[in-house]
């Protein structure tokens, strides 16, 4: 059931189509590089497009964010297209957050379009409009809106050349960022570009399908890796973890809201189904071993297999909500 509702909320959201970040079904090209990262020690620039990670075809940047969010602190090839050659460069990737996930430092191709100018700041002084799309800064290529925001920090009290692209044309504006704790502030958000993903009824059923399976397959690759060390524990959530997620989903809209619902009936399905004792998967295991042996095992054999299952998942459960409240409360 856990699985068949996770099914039909995924097809409830492609059916009534749910907005996402445009950059994520696109190939892995590079739109900047975070100083000092790993990224930058690699020699990866802009433009350049990332086809393997490690072990792992890269198609899509949904594919570069899974396999680096799953690789904390490995050191692994990476091969490049750059101007028609194929290089091969040695990333060691970085954590970050305190979830210890992997980091890259490599930022997608997102326009830096304008969603809001913030009256009598700088950008609104400089005649900076809504839907203003900044091509360049200071002469430097925009291919990632937080390129410019950089920049922007980085010269309170200083003008600011921009190149502005407005409703198919040109502009040359010269703005200068507020100082505000030391950081410069010019007053503008950005709106990232979102695509829709929506499909008739048939069509959702199938996206469902593809999402579901996807998402499976991360279960069993991230309990993989959490078996064999590769990424930390803390990258499980609780109670705490679900309700602050489940409450930031809930305030983007009720569609993120069914999909945060969608993914968590997928893993307590998936995992209620693994060979563990206590857990579903534990009794068809048991059922299975019967009807090859053709008898009943005693009841105090299978007394004793669901108590030390028992006390391993209360083991378990323990961790994670202790590492829950260590992330929420203590560690920053």
């Amino acid at each position: 059931m856990n699985i068949a509702a996770a099914v039909l909320l995924m097809c409830v959201v492609y059916r009534a189509g749910i907005p996402e970040p445009a950059y994520l079904h696109r190939p892995a090209v590079v739109g900047a590089v975070e100083p000092d990262s790993p990224a930058a020690r690699a020699g990866i620039l802009p433009d350049d497009r990332i086809v393997r990670l490690g072990e792992k075809r890269i198609g899509t940047w949904t594919d570069l964010l899974t396999t680096v969010s799953l690789s904390p602190g490995q050191k692994a090839p990476i091969v490049l297209h750059r101007g028609g050659r194929t290089l091969t460069r040695t990333i060691t990737l970085g954590s970050a957050t305190v979830y210890r996930i992997g980091y890259a430092g490599i930022l997608p191709v997102d326009p830096a379009k304008v969603d809001e100018v913030v009256p009598g700041l700088p950008a609104d002084q400089a005649g900076v409009n809504v839907g203003d799309r900044f091509l360049a800064v200071n002469g430097e290529p925009i291919h990632n809106y937080l390129t410019a925001w950089r920049i922007f920090q980085n010269s309170p009290g200083r003008p600011v050349s921009l190149r502005v692209e407005r409703d198919g044309h040109l502009m040359d504006i010269s703005v200068v960022p507020k100082a505000e704790e030391g950081k410069g502030v010019i007053g503008i958000r950005w709106r990232p570009e979102k695509t829709l993903r929506r499909y008739p009824l048939a069509g959702a059923f199938v996206a469902s399908l593809k999402w579901n399976w996807e998402n499976v397959d991360l279960v069993f690759t991230t309990l993989k890796k959490l078996i064999t060390r590769q990424i930390s524990l803390r990258t499980m959530s609780g109670p705490i973890d679900i309700y602050k997620f489940s409450g930031a989903a809930l305030r983007e809209g009720w569609l993120q809201f069914f999909q945060f619902m969608a993914l968590v009936s997928l893993q307590l399905g998936v995992i209620n189904l693994m060979p563990f004792p206590v857990l579903d998967g534990g009794h068809i295991i048991i059922l299975l071993v019967e009807g090859v042996v053709r008898r009943d095992l005693s009841l105090r054999i299978k007394e004793r297999i669901m108590q030390v299952g028992f006390y391993l998942l209360l083991l378990l459960m323990g961790a994670i909500v202790y590492l829950d409240i260590s992330k929420n409360f203590f560690l920053r």
